[in-house]
C-alpha cells in the first residue's frame, strides 16, 4: 500500500490536532520484543524529509560502499573561518552554521524542528564533530565568501571516508566503511563565467545587490519549492533550464573527480 506524504502534518501533530485529514494508517510494527504481541500501530504519513531528507539511510542500510549525496538545500553555504578549528568555540557554532541541517544531523544531535528537544534519530557517522568540521572546512575552501551570494569558485563538492555507528531506526550496522561525495547546491563562478549570455552572466554576479530582477534569478539556484513567481509550482523556462544545466554540470564535475 502506498500513500502520498503531507508536509504540514508535522505542525498539526505538534499542535495536538493529529492528522487533521492527512494520511494515517495502522501498521504492524517492524521492531517488537520477542514474546510481545504484534499489535497494529497508527502512524501519520508526513513528508519523508521530516525524518531523513537526503536518501542516504537506505543506502547505508544496504551496505553500499560508494555514495554520491545531492544536497539540494534551499540556502547557500556561507563559510566561517572560525569553524576550521576543532576547538570549543567552533564546536558551539556547528548548529548555527549555514551547512544544511540534514547533513549536520548525520554527525551530531541537533535541536528538532520546534527546538524543544535534541533530535538524534539520524546519527550515523562515527567521530561526531571532527568529521563534520572536516566537511565544513573542505567546502569552505571552495567558496568565495567575499562575493555576492557566496558562490563556489568551481563546483561545490567534497569527498570523505567515513565509518558508521549503529542506527537501529534505519537498520544501519556499525563499523561500515563508506566513501561519500557530498554535492552541494550552490552557485559556481566557473559555471557562470562559461555562460554565453553576457547580460545573464552580469545579472548573476549582481545577485542580492538590488531589487531589479528581470530574469527571476535573484535566488538562483535556491528557488522556493512553492510560490516561486507567485504560482504554486511555476518556474519559468529560463529558471528551469539554468537549474538543470547547473545541476548537470556540478554532478559531472563531482563524478569525474572520483
Amino acid at each position: 500500500m502506498a500513500s502520498t506524504g503531507a508536509a504540514p502534518q508535522e505542525v498539526t501533530e505538534f499542535l495536538g490536532l493529529k492528522s487533521l485529514g492527512f494520511p494515517e494508517f495502522n501498521h504492524i510494527p517492524i521492531h517488537t520484543a520477542e514474546g510481545t504481541e504484534r499489535l497494529g500501530e497508527e502512524y501519520s504519513h508526513s513528508d519523508g524529509g521530516h525524518s531523513e531528507n537526503l536518501g542516504i539511510m537506505p543506502l547505508l542500510a544496504r551496505g553500499v560502499k560508494r555514495i554520491f549525496v545531492f544536497i539540494n538545500t534551499k540556502r547557500a553555504f556561507k563559510p566561517d573561518k572560525k569553524l576550521s578549528k576543532t576547538d570549543r568555540a567552533a564546536s558551539k557554532k556547528i548548529a548555527k552554521t549555514d551547512l544544511n541541517r540534514s547533513v549536520k544531523a548525520l554527525f551530531v544531535p541537533l535541536r528538532n524542528w520546534h527546538k524543544l528537544s535534541k533530535f538524534s534519530d539520524n546519527l550515523v557517522f562515527k567521530g561526531g564533530e571532527a568529521p563534520l568540521l572536516e566537511l565544513i572546512e573542505l567546502l569552505a575552501e571552495k567558496v568565495d565568501g567575499k562575493a555576492n551570494g557566496n558562490p563556489a569558485m568551481q563546483a561545490l563538492f567534497a569527498t570523505q571516508k567515513l565509518t558508521t555507528i549503529e542506527n537501529h531506526k534505519f537498520g544501519v550496522k556499525a563499523d561500515q566503511e563508506v566513501e561519500i561525495t557530498w554535492i552541494y547546491n550552490q552557485r559556481s563562478q566557473e559555471f557562470e563565467n562559461a555562460l554565453k549570455d553576457k547580460r545573464l552572466k552580469e545579472h548573476l554576479k549582481e545577485q542580492e545587490q538590488d531589487d531589479w530582477d528581470p530574469h527571476g534569478l535573484d535566488n538562483f539556484p535556491h528557488y522556493d519549492t512553492f510560490m516561486e513567481n507567485s504560482g504554486v509550482i511555476k518556474l519559468t523556462p529560463l529558471q528551469t533550464n539554468l537549474l538543470v544545466s547547473h545541476s548537470h554540470w556540478v554532478a559531472s564535475k563531482a563524478i569525474a573527480s572520483n
